[in-house]
């Protein structure tokens, strides 16, 4: 558990975690440069990027994207959601449709979810 993005970093990199829930209103940098600096750390890229946030317009989600979440969830978070959605990441090994930001298969499971494509190394 971290309270700030470089607190984030340091944590991430201690614990190599297969999961990171990320807060975008980290205080000292937030939530999105934090993904950005964790996906460009080699031990730690490979990992699902969670993106927890009250910020959940469209723009918001494409910005997820862009600094390299795998998903997207509004606060209040469900967290049986959450679950559900980790683990269906999980059992297809990561992948995410190249062709898609919204899953659609995702969100008739998991409707607060918002899983992003993300290009591979």
């Amino acid at each position: 558990l971290a309270h700030t993005g470089p607190a984030g970093v340091a944590t991430a990199r201690k614990f190599l975690p297969e999961v990171l829930l990320i807060d975008l209103g980290l205080p000292g940098f937030d939530g999105y440069e934090l993904a950005r600096l964790l996906r460009a750390d080699a031990p730690i890229s490979s990992a699902l990027f969670i993106a927890i946030s009250g910020y959940a317009q469209d723009g918001d989600r494409q910005r997820c994207l862009a600094a390299g979440f795998d998903a997207h969830f509004a606060k209040p978070l469900d967290f049986p959601r959450l679950m559900e959605a980790i683990r269906a990441v999980a059992e297809r090994g990561k992948a995410v449709p190249a062709s898609r930001f919204a899953e659609p298969e995702a969100a008739a499971t998991c409707p607060d979810a918002h899983h992003l494509e993300r290009g591979q190394p």
